[in-house]
């Protein structure tokens, strides 16, 4: 099952930047199309509106930065304030995995901390039970 998490950064009325966490929820499809339905049901939810956003920020497949059809595209179409940003941390994440399946000494590294990670796990469980 594909999930969403949705989160909110704005800032308040004492000019503080405040960043929420609004929930996880699951969704049928990755098509740009969901997505923005996704989107306008929550917005709905919890009373916001879409003319507001001033930014949005996903990763880099197409169906999210698709400057025509896209989800960043459907947003636009109902507030072209809304501007697209690429996700940094997306973009961090990609670089991590790349790195880690390339480089021998990170792959044995990671390696063998998962194998500590199981021996300790069986060694905990055989004392429990």
């Amino acid at each position: 099952m594909d999930q969403l998490s949705f989160c909110l950064r704005y800032v308040d009325r004492h000019y503080t930047i405040q960043e929420r966490f609004l929930k996880f929820t699951d969704v049928e499809s990755s098509k740009s199309a969901e997505l923005f339905n996704t989107l306008n049901s929550l917005l709905e939810e919890h009373g916001l509106d879409i003319e507001k956003i001033r930014c949005q920020g996903y990763g880099g497949a197409s169906n999210v930065s698709g400057a025509t059809s896209g989800w960043q595209a459907r947003v636009n179409k109902k507030n072209e304030l809304a501007y697209y940003i690429h996700c940094c941390g997306h973009v961090l994440n990609l670089a991590l995995a790349d790195t880690c399946s390339a480089i021998p000494e990170v792959i044995n590294f990671f390696g063998t901390v998962e194998k500590i990670y199981v021996c300790l796990y069986f060694f905990v469980e055989s004392r429990i039970h």
